[in-house]
């Protein structure tokens, strides 16, 4: 198979620092400024994975895909010109901007901007994520996973496994067509879903953990035998027990007409420097039919709704046998 792995991926846009305050703040990505035009980031030891492109139109888009390298290039090459795909070999000033030795570009059957390139750069300074996360699987993974829309996939799905050598992972038909598609270890590396047009789904970058091995997790529930929230947790215990979290029931003695005071409050909280709170339930219902609403808050008062949380604890029953 000649593509290894998702390399890297590009977007145009004018909203650089959307992007910054995004990729750093959110994902954890390590900003790299290249130029007032273009905006890097890094999510490992290579000199970029991600490219935002001022001076690319909003909403184009071009992915890297890596060989290993320059007689695998030229084998490429020689293939999709065996079927009659138009190839360019980009000169040194674009491998430079890409931080790669050599690469070539070319166009899927929807028109996507495919590059496919050897050799890229290593920095020589470690990578600094913009907050503090576990780290990104990279590595012979590749980047992560592209999910493309198309109008036909039956139009796509050949260039993309006769041409390209992918292999086919999984698929779904119905509520629409989805394949997805890899080249290494990792489930799929693209993916195509027929919606009737031609754009951009999502990329995918994944966490070694979605949170720090330090992190203590807590749940505060009503009390599990209830048939509503025994429901929701049950089919989940496993999730909760990999992830090592502390369960803690919360019904109280009360002069109420039902006798007891239960935790009610929709609440996350992030150590003690933001929470969530708001109207939904965490549960299907409320992702799936229900208006809801909710606040981000951070600063002094979320300090206060630790402490809030910290007093439920102390006095809720822990669960150590779900």
């Amino acid at each position: 198979m000649a593509l290894q792995a998702l390399g890297y991926a590009g977007f145009g846009s004018s909203s650089l620092d959307d992007w910054r305050q995004f990729g750093t703040g959110l994902v954890g990505l390590q900003a790299v400024e290249r130029s007032p035009s273009l905006l890097a980031f890094r999510m490992d030891d290579r000199k970029q994975r991600i490219v935002i492109d001022r001076s690319m139109p909003d909403g184009e888009r071009f992915f890297g895909w890596e060989v290993a390298d320059a007689a695998a290039l030229e084998k490429l090459a020689a293939r999709l010109e065996q079927a009659e795909v138009d190839v360019t070999a980009e000169p040194r000033t674009l491998a430079d901007t890409r931080r790669v030795r050599g690469l070539i570009s070319f166009r899927d059957p929807a028109g996507n901007r495919l590059e496919a390139f050897y050799g890229a750069e290593i920095d020589d300074t470690p990578f600094s994520p913009g907050r503090s996360i576990s780290g990104f699987r990279t590595g012979p993974l590749g980047l992560g996973h592209a999910v493309l829309t198309v109008e036909n996939i039956d139009a796509v799905m050949p260039f993309y496994t006769g041409v390209l050598g992918f292999g086919l992972s999984d698929y779904m038909q119905k509520p629409f067509r989805a394949y997805f598609f890899h080249i290494n270890a990792r489930h799929h590396s693209l993916a195509l879903i027929e919606t009737g047009k031609s754009g951009m789904h999502h990329l995918m970058v994944e966490l070694f953990s979605l949170c720090r091995p330090e992190v203590r997790r807590v749940l505060i529930s009503r009390p599990l035998a209830e048939p509503q929230c025994g429901n929701a947790f049950n089919p989940r215990a496993t999730d909760f027990r990999r992830l090592n979290v502390s369960v803690i029931e919360y019904a109280l003695p009360s002069s109420l007409p039902s006798g007891r005071e239960t935790f009610h409050a929709k609440v996350v909280l992030a150590d003690d420097s933001e929470f969530y709170v708001g109207s939904s339930n965490f549960m299907g219902s409320a992702l799936e039919r229900s208006f809801e609403c909710g606040v981000f808050v951070r600063g002094e008062t979320a300090k206060q709704m630790r402490s809030v949380l910290l007093a439920v604890q102390s006095v809720g029953k822990p669960i150590t046998n779900y």
